[in-house]
């Protein structure tokens, strides 16, 4: 009952916006100019590993499905007139949509959509988003208009996580080498707009199409500028330099008193992500399961929301965010703030502050460590900064770093040349499935950056994605949470909320879990 209370409202507040503005004049045309903290590496839906890269793609690239902004159900995207599925929801069936044709004029088919997903299968793609497909045993072309997918057995996330992914153009692509085609750097999609110039580190200009299959947007441009750091994305937003930014939990109080004198209008939402601190696994220092949770009971997690995200957010307890109510498992004990118990299970583990120093030491290496995070992201640099003062009352030396975005993501996390990272996860989407982040198998090509190994839960995660009955799979998330909650792979730290400011004079946007802007048909400005 309460969910649907809670999307009535949304959906309440949706159709009331949208009368309230129906004596306003849309302006045709404008420029929106948005800002990213760092720059894409490429343009292609299926390699990109970066936010910016995700935007970009946005951009000029459409799937087939895409998710309801209020529901956050799968429906038929861009590309789809309508969808089906068999009843043992092991043959789904897409409709596509005729008439679609790609920035360089070429038709847009099911040989598209075929090539797309075959290319996420393939092992010579540099992808992490393969587990999509490992549950797609084939794909046929009914016709030009018509595709059809088996699954070895009922996915989930098939429909909301797979059938989302943005569709590549075939025809430059297929009999090359993915990973290095120059379209990486100059897309080509069915989207509604084009790349018209981009000066890496500096700025990307996206072009509305004039031929866009659904019918030109309003807006003429869309401008991506590289920002430093949060802060400075706000003080531009302020100044009206950008549309929009992001609002650091520290500004957030003054922003809501300030904005609208400024031209803008402030924005919040709770996504389906968390903060966290992650564990090279690897290493020697982080392989005793005593050693992890001693640095986990030593965290007070209700100081990191109130000095570090400003009370934005509130203490996380699992893996699994109370937004998908079904699977959170609220039984999980929060980590017990506990100095004494820390420092008596880093005794028990051999490790003893020997000479003096304030140092534990074992077979004499100290218990010292490097916890970086990304440059910009003030609050992920405040958490860092309080977790080593945390663990420095039970005798651990934390030397801590934030990067710039790139060099953290592409360069340390994604190459797995770290100690510890704070970093945030939003790749849950509105199911459960964690399978990407914490699957053995995902250690090489995929998200489990911290090389976590744990056979059972490697078991469950297989069982949760192989059947669609919530009632068989809630006890299998509820005991992957427990699993997980036990082996301290991860501290997870606090659930999410974010706040955004956009130019007043902007229609169309949803705060919803998945973003803001969810169709470019929409967004227009107001004179």
């Amino acid at each position: 009952m309460k969910k649907n209370v809670v999307i009535l409202f949304v959906v309440m507040m949706v159709l009331g916006f949208s009368f309230g503005v129906l004596a306003e004049e849309i302006q045709e045309g404008g420029t929106l100019v948005f800002g990213e903290i760092g720059d894409a590496e490429l343009i292609n839906p299926i390699l990109g590993t970066t936010d910016s890269a995700a935007t970009y793609a946005e951009m000029v690239y459409e799937g087939v499905l895409t998710l309801d902004p209020v529901t956050v159900k799968p429906i038929p995207g861009p590309l789809c007139e309508k969808y089906e599925g068999s009843e043992d929801n092991l043959v789904w069936t897409f409709y596509l949509k005729k008439g679609v044709n790609f920035s360089d004029g070429h038709e847009f088919t099911a040989e598209d959509v075929k090539y797309t997903f075959e290319a996420i299968q393939d092992p010579n793609t540099n992808t992490v988003r393969g587990y999509l497909m490992d549950p797609v045993e084939g794909i046929k072309i009914i016709d030009d208009y018509t595709i059809q997918f088996t699954l070895k057995y009922p996915f989930p996330d098939f429909l909301t996580g797979t059938m989302t992914m943005e569709i590549l153009p075939a025809h430059l692509y297929a009999g090359t080498d993915i990973n290095t085609n120059p379209v990486n750097q100059q897309p080509v999609g069915t989207g509604p707009f084009v790349l018209t110039e981009w000066l890496h580190d500096d700025h990307a200009t996206f072009t509305a199409r004039e031929d866009y299959h659904r019918g030109r947007v309003h807006l003429d441009k869309v401008i991506y500028k590289i920002v430093a750091d949060q802060n400075s994305l706000l003080a531009a937003a302020e100044a009206g330099d950008l549309d929009s930014a992001s609002v650091p939990p520290a500004e957030v109080e003054r922003v809501s008193k300030t904005a609208a004198s400024k031209g803008l209008k402030m924005y919040s939402r709770w996504d389906f992500g968390y903060s966290y601190v992650g564990f090279n696994l690897a290493l020697d220092i982080f392989k005793d399961v005593q050693v992890r949770k001693a640095l986990a009971m030593a965290i007070y997690k209700p100081a990191i929301v109130k000095v570090a995200y400003y009370g934005q957010g509130m203490p996380a307890t699992s893996n699994v965010v109370p937004g998908i109510q079904w699977a959170y498992n609220e039984n999980i004990p929060a980590y017990e703030y506990n100095v004494n118990e820390a420092n008596r299970l880093l005794d028990e583990a051999g490790w003893k502050d020997t000479n003096g120093d304030g140092i534990r030491d074992k077979d004499g290496q100290p218990l010292s460590f490097n916890l970086i995070t990304n440059k910009g992201n003030t609050a992920r640099e405040k958490t860092i900064e309080l977790l080593a003062t945390f663990w420095k009352k039970i005798g651990v030396d934390c030397q801590i770093d934030a990067l710039t975005w790139t060099t953290f993501i592409t360069e340390r996390v994604m190459a797995k040349k770290f100690d510890a990272i704070v970093l945030g996860w939003t790749g849950m989407g509105p199911d459960p499935d964690d399978y990407s982040l914490f699957h053995s198998s995902q250690i090489e090509d995929g998200y489990n950056f911290g090389t976590y190994i744990n056979p059972e839960v490697d078991e469950l995660l297989v069982q949760g994605r192989t059947t669609m009955d919530l009632e068989v799979r809630q006890p299998i998330y509820y005991k992957i949470q427990e699993l997980i909650h036990d082996d301290y792979p991860s501290i997870f730290l606090m659930y999410s909320k974010g706040n955004a400011v956009y130019n007043e004079n902007i229609r169309g946007l949803i705060p919803s879990p998945i973003g803001y802007i969810h169709d470019w048909k929409d967004i227009y400005f107001v004179k």
